[in-house]
């Protein structure tokens, strides 16, 4: 049964959401769906701040897919105390439909950050003359890189520490 105000992974599912809850889709691959939504009565977090609804796109998914939705549960479960990861706050099957609700944590991600460098590097290389692959490596803004990479390394090293 479904209560007014729920976020429950069926509506998700079956595009039932409420507007209130301002949903929007913000990633889709053949396999899961990840919605943006507001928890406007507070049911999930305790707060009214955006989480994010992960959900299989396929209304009978395979038994592979829910082991990677709940190994993805409890994996993220064990490393709620690592600051490099988003926080899981519930995992859901209800009527034979899967969830997870995660933390929503706004900022760019990886594949657009790239996405943004190049389209950056384009954009430089088109005013040059040469326009060599080596004269486009070379307006890449490597400081931010190695930054970049030595965060990751961090995070990676951190979850390992933690046996994952």
């Amino acid at each position: 049964s479904f209560m007014t105000g729920s976020i429950d992974a069926l509506s998700l599912a079956t595009g039932g959401i409420e507007q209130k809850m301002n949903p929007s889709v913000v990633y889709e691959s053949l396999s899961t769906r990840i919605w943006r939504l507001h928890d406007p009565q507070n049911c999930i977090t305790g707060s009214s701040k955006p989480i994010a609804v992960k959900i299989p796109t396929d209304q009978f998914p395979d038994p592979d897919l829910i082991l990677r939705f709940q190994n993805e549960y409890k994996v993220s479960r064990h490393l709620s105390q690592c600051n490099v990861t988003r926080s899981v706050f519930k995992e859901q099957n209800q009527n034979g439909t899967y969830a997870l609700y995660l933390e929503w944590v706004p900022g760019m991600t990886l594949k657009e950050w790239i996405r943004f460098a190049h389209k950056k590097n384009e954009q430089t290389s088109d005013t040059c003359e040469n326009t060599t692959s080596d004269n486009i490596m070379s307006n890449f803004d490597f400081e931010n890189a190695v930054i970049l990479a030595r965060e990751i390394t961090k995070a990676v090293g951190e979850i390992h520490d933690l046996g994952v």
